[in-house]
């Protein structure tokens, strides 16, 4: 029988950093941008998707840097 919880720990951690992800670069977007117009709520909606794709690939790159390294 095979023990399939080992990855449940690393699947959960990997979705909370996704969301602690994309919320965190909301908010380093909208401090960066500060949007007091139409057009800077439009630049604000042009670099949240940008910053948070970034920040979300790099730490998933490093998540799966410290799973392989805890791997047997």
């Amino acid at each position: 029988m095979s023990d399939s919880s080992n990855g449940a720990g690393l699947g959960f951690l990997l979705v909370l950093v996704t969301i602690g992800s994309w919320l965190g670069s909301g908010l380093m977007a909208w401090n960066w941008i500060e949007p007091h117009s139409f057009g800077g709520m439009l630049a604000f909606l042009f670099a949240w998707p940008i910053c948070g794709y970034l920040t979300d690939t790099v730490l998933a790159f490093v998540i799966a840097a410290i799973a392989a390294l805890f791997r047997n």
